[in-house]
């Protein structure tokens, strides 16, 4: 956590409405800042030169880089950011690689809810 004390989160989705949603979840957490919202892994790498992120929520498919791929690089040059995936794939090997890339969590956008994704960014900040 930052000084402020609130888990600062980035957003990275190629789909505005996506971002918009999650930036609705997000606005009204106590514990929880979000310090912005982009549309590709090439705008997340510029946005974190400015400011770092506790959290980055990513979508695993991207049009620029895939969410494995900003994970790897995040983990390489950035490891105390945490990464959670949330995706609209749900199969194993997605999930596998995710984690083996870095990931701290990974979240199927169809099984998700506001509940699960508050406690999935909470417990990854936590360490878990």
């Amino acid at each position: 956590m930052k000084e402020t004390g609130k888990i600062a989160v980035l957003i990275e989705d190629d789909h505005q409405i996506v971002r918009d949603g999650i930036m609705r979840i997000l606005k009204d957490e106590q514990d929880i800042e979000l310090i912005g919202s982009v549309g590709s892994g090439k705008e997340a790498l510029d946005f974190i030169k400015g400011r770092l992120p506790d959290i980055i929520i990513t979508d695993l498919s991207m049009p620029d880089m895939s969410g494995i791929k900003l994970t790897e690089k995040l983990h390489t040059n950035y490891p105390d950011i945490k990464v959670l995936i949330l995706s609209m794939f749900n199969n194993e090997e997605y999930i596998v690689s995710s984690i083996q890339a870095g990931a701290k969590g990974f979240l199927p956008k169809q099984d998700s809810t506001t509940e699960i994704l508050l406690e999935a960014i909470r417990t990854i900040s936590g360490g878990d």
